[in-house]
């Protein structure tokens, strides 16, 4: 959703990532990431603003000022509000408004567009990376939690009320593990960053970062349970999207996906012999603009 704003002088173009756990900023221009910064998500939308605010500052925005924020929930496509973002804890914020009011006094010009995370990453790997050329594609960010992506027909899909895609909170075990979002079950609950980590602190006394565990799956039984547990539970998320939307492609992103050498490779063989005879498999690719993936879609999208 956009927020119009009178234009006035030169017309700059910000991408805004916020995560569960970073946040980054960065100045696109022809469609790449030329100036970033990255820090530490504030918890409080307030603080966030202000976070947004000051790094504009700091790589020298001026003027008229498309600024595409992606963030990590789910966004109302009518108002662009934050309905509910499980992993940052925040409900019905309004955000555009939060960071309107911290740059109000710095002269910019500012317009403003909401967008689910990892719908914005879809959006950038579709127009400029791994989905190029492409015309249906699903997007699979594995991060603190799980998000999805999808476009269809070359349209981006949001659905009714800004859950679409929110795939990290479909079923993978009825009645299982308890999620962030307040269900039980959820693919994230198994093979998100945060679950991987709780998972593996249960089993062994230890709080490790999920890609620790992933470097000692090899001698660590207890992190190889772990960690067969996420990939097939992203291997059984990979075939439901093929079922449901039968896209062209899968990118595969994320945090975890980049610190984690080879879980691509893996979750993409593991899908593949779910899929069967007489069906067709996905492409499954890794997201091709890396970390600035949600940075660009997010900017592109507020052109």
């Amino acid at each position: 959703m956009r927020i119009q704003r009178k234009e006035m002088g030169g017309e700059m173009l910000f991408g805004v990532d916020i995560g569960g756990s970073h946040i980054r900023v960065g100045r696109v221009v022809a469609e790449r990431v030329v100036q970033r910064t990255e820090k530490a998500v504030g918890k409080s939308p307030d603080t966030v603003a202000q976070q947004i605010a000051s790094t504009l500052a700091e790589l020298g925005a001026s003027g008229t000022v498309h600024l595409g924020i992606g963030c990590a929930g789910r966004i109302c496509p009518q108002t662009g509000k934050v309905l509910f973002s499980p992993n940052l804890g925040w409900r019905d914020v309004d955000l555009a408004a939060e960071v309107e009011r911290a740059t109000q006094k710095t002269g910019l010009q500012l317009l403003v567009t909401m967008e689910n995370d990892v719908n914005a990453a879809v959006w950038g790997e579709f127009r400029c990376g791994a989905g190029k050329g492409k015309r249906n594609i699903a997007a699979v960010f594995v991060g603190t939690g799980i998000g999805g992506g999808l476009v269809i027909e070359g349209k981006l899909v949001r659905g009714a009320s800004g859950g679409g895609a929110e795939v990290g909170h479909a079923p993978f075990a009825a009645g299982g593990a308890r999620c962030v979002c307040g269900r039980r079950g959820c693919f994230e609950a198994y093979a998100g960053g945060w679950a991987v980590e709780a998972h593996y602190e249960k089993m062994t006394g230890k709080r490790l970062k999920a890609s620790e565990i992933w470097t000692r799956r090899r001698e660590d039984p207890s992190a190889a349970k772990v960690w067969r547990q996420a990939i097939e539970a992203l291997a059984h998320l990979l075939l439901t999207l093929s079922a449901i939307v039968d896209v062209e492609m899968v990118v595969l992103g994320g945090g975890i996906v980049e610190r984690c050498e080879g879980l691509a490779d893996e979750v993409a063989s593991a899908y593949r012999d779910l899929v069967g005879d007489g069906w067709r498999a996905a492409d499954v690719a890794v997201a091709k603009l890396t970390r600035d993936a949600t940075l660009v879609g997010a900017a592109l999208l507020a052109l």
